[in-house]
Order: C-alpha cells, then structure tokens, then sequence
C-alpha cells in the first residue's frame, strides 16, 4: 500500500497523458490554460539588467491590451523604466524588417549572381581536384616502388623507413585535401540562399505569424536584446547589418526593381552598374 518515487525514463510527459486522456474522451485533471506572448524570455532590461516580462490587462470597456515591463524582481533595485505596448514594441521590430526588406527581384538577381559564382568556383575546383588526384596517384606509384626496391634490397633500412615516412605524410595531405574540398563553398551558398529569403520573406510573416513564429523571427535576426525608454536595443547579426547598409546605398534604384519580371530585364536593366556592383558585393 506504500508509494515510491519509479526511476525509469517516462515514455510520455505529463502533458501528453491528459492530452491522450481528453482525445479518448475521458475527464482529466483541469489545466489553468496559459497566455502566450511573443516576446517573453528574449529581452533584458536596459537600467537594471533583469528580465523583461508581459502581463494581459483588460480596461472598463473589456478591451484586451498586452504590455511589456522589467521584472524589477527586487525590491532594493531601483528601476524607472516604463511599460510598452506589444503594438509598439512590434511596430519597433516590423520597421527594422523593412530595413533589410529585400524585393523579389533584388534576390533574384542576387542568386543568380551566386550561380554563376559558384560555377566558376566548381570549374577552379575541377582543376584543382585533378591536380590533386593526379599528385595523389604519383604518391601510392612511388611507395609501391620504394617497396620494391626494398624488396630487392637496393636500398638500407634506414633510407626505407626515412623515405617511407615522407611519402605517408603527403599521401595523408593530399588525402585530406581531396576530402575537404566544395563543402565549404557549399555551405556558404547555401547560408546566402536562407540569408537572403529570410530577409524577402520577414517582414510578412512577422505581421500574419503566430507569437512562436514572430518569436522565431527576432531570434534570427540578432541578440542581446535590451529595452530603455520604451526603445528596443538588437546586436544584430552581420549579414542583417551588411544587406542594410547596402540597400540604403542602393535605395535610390529599389523602386525600379518593384517591377514585375514580366516588365524589365534582371541582368540588363534591373541595376546601373555602380549599383549592381555594389550588390555583387554584398552576395
């Protein structure tokens, strides 16, 4: 009649079990059901560093408004600093999204600029993997021949093993470079690719997302998040940071490549070339 503590790995949680209990129809234990907000769990406070928190409050008329305060977890620490809105905190972050916006036919251009990078990459690495194949097999063509020459005992013990071991070390060497070579190339285009639809695509889930989404959202775009005066601080990731400062230098053409494809020619007329070099640079 006694209860002890199990000690085996639980093949559900808790939460699944009342999940699986109220699919089957069957009454469980009542779950006080939580709010969710956005932004909870991202933010610091920028006079006393504690976490900042959110909290639901319903006016006179049953209007429903969600506002955003330091924890101000204790008493000692004197903080000043005032509640905001989550309409002006998102208003905050969708104009940074609008900021490092880029048009359809600005990543377009921009991928089409990395294809034609990468296949000049791949025809160097083409070469090069040759030279190396080719330097690999002269490698195993004179340990096979070093063998032999032992074998007949044209040279000592000591020339075989002295020679034996520089030939080894530039067989692993060149080994390794043939292993190594394309995937970080690969890797970096495929970074470029993500970078560059998360930045067209942000903005308009953010203002249709889920809290999970618009969560998800912000994590991407940078870290140590701290709020002061009701204004939002981000140490932005760099590759945010740098397609900024390159739409703004471009923004004086960002109108023509609004555009439908139907309407203008990417790789002749999309850019002047000073700009279109300068978003080379930048992919």
């Amino acid at each position: 009649g006694n209860l002890y503590q199990g000690n085996h790995e639980p093949m559900i949680t808790e939460a699944e079990f009342w999940k699986a209990q109220e699919i089957l129809g069957r009454r469980g234990i009542p779950r006080p059901k939580k709010r969710s907000f956005a932004f909870t769990g991202l933010m610091r406070c920028g006079e006393c560093g504690y976490s900042i928190t959110a909290e639901e409050m319903v006016n006179p008329y049953g209007t429903h408004y969600t506002y955003y305060h330091c924890t101000k977890k204790k008493h000692y620490v004197k903080c000043a600093q005032p509640t905001i809105r989550a309409e002006e905190l998102e208003r905050q972050i969708k104009g940074y999204l609008e900021r490092i916006y880029i048009p359809e036919s600005l990543v377009e251009l921009g991928l089409d600029y990395l294809k034609g990078e990468q296949r000049e990459h791949r025809e160097k690495e083409s070469i090069l993997r040759g030279s190396l194949e080719k330097a690999h097999g002269d490698s195993l063509r004179r340990l096979e021949n070093l063998n032999q020459m032992r074998l007949r005992e044209l040279i000592s013990d000591e020339e075989y093993l002295s020679e034996k071991r520089k030939l080894l070390d530039e067989k692993i060497r060149l080994e390794e470079s043939l292993n190594a070579k394309g995937s970080g190339l690969n890797k970096v285009h495929d970074l470029t690719v993500k970078t560059f639809k998360f930045a067209h695509e942000a903005l308009e889930r953010f203002e249709s997302g889920t809290p999970e989404i618009k969560k998800a959202i912000v994590h991407a775009i940078g870290s140590n998040f701290s709020l002061r005066d009701r204004k939002l601080s981000i140490d932005v990731e760099k590759p945010f940071e740098l397609i900024e400062k390159t739409l703004n230098a471009l923004s004086p053409e960002i109108n023509r490549l609004q555009l439908s494809k139907n309407e203008m020619d990417i790789s002749q007329s999309a850019l002047p070339r000073p700009q279109f070099l300068v978003w080379c640079r930048i992919v």
